[in-house]
């Protein structure tokens, strides 16, 4: 009888542990993971904090000629009045080389880490839902990019198709694998906000 009590005084215990566990992650999220607001003047959006994100940003350095950013992509962990802090999942920067922008540095973080930057030195930003639909739009923007080529590479046979109705069968090909490639292109191309150029907007 004893030994059932206390059995199950530690099961409870244990279940116990797990539940507050449970919370206090739950808690971190709520506390960590901060809605962001931009504004231009005339229009509001509101992001999730536990969407993801791409950040570019300016280098001061090369601002004026803009051949010098940096790109930060992950979810946001904190915002306040002047910056952001972002749980970095990747990280590239593109500076002159050879007289052209090049990649260099580029690294892929294993596992998150927190990185704050300045809101003013934000260039333009792009909201995905989630990595996973970051990744899924990359596949399918490529998938595009294979249908134009191909499309193009049809009407070039056209050169050397050996009738009419040869031509007629791979101008129809073509265009249709064009028009794919655009449609798909255009339909996971996600909106960029721009914070320096064109419409401008900024950090609420």
């Amino acid at each position: 009888m004893c030994y059932y009590f206390f059995n199950q005084m530690k099961t409870n215990f244990q279940m116990n542990r797990i539940i507050l566990l449970g919370l206090m992650l739950c808690i971190g999220v709520v506390t960590f993971a901060q809605d962001l607001t931009i504004t231009n003047g005339e229009k509001e959006k509101t992001f999730s904090g536990s969407d993801y994100f791409w950040f570019r940003l300016e280098d001061k350095q090369y601002a004026e000629t803009k051949k010098g950013y940096y790109e930060f992509i992950g979810h946001i962990a904190n915002v306040v009045e002047d910056s952001i802090t972002i749980e970095l999942k990747e990280f590239h920067s593109h500076f002159p080389a050879n007289g052209s922008i090049g990649w260099h540095d580029v690294q892929e973080v294993q596992m998150p880490q927190t990185f704050t930057f300045a809101s003013q030195d934000i260039y333009s930003l792009v909201r995905y839902k989630s990595e996973k639909a970051k990744k899924r739009e990359r596949k399918l923007a490529n998938f595009a990019g294979v249908l134009l080529i191909t499309g193009v590479g049809t009407w070039a046979n056209v050169l050397w198709a050996p009738d009419k109705s040869a031509r007629k069968a791979l101008w129809i090909s073509g265009a249709v694998q064009i028009g794919a490639g655009f449609t798909i292109g255009l339909s996971t191309n996600s909106r960029r906000y721009e914070f320096k150029d064109g419409e401008t907007w900024r950090v609420k």
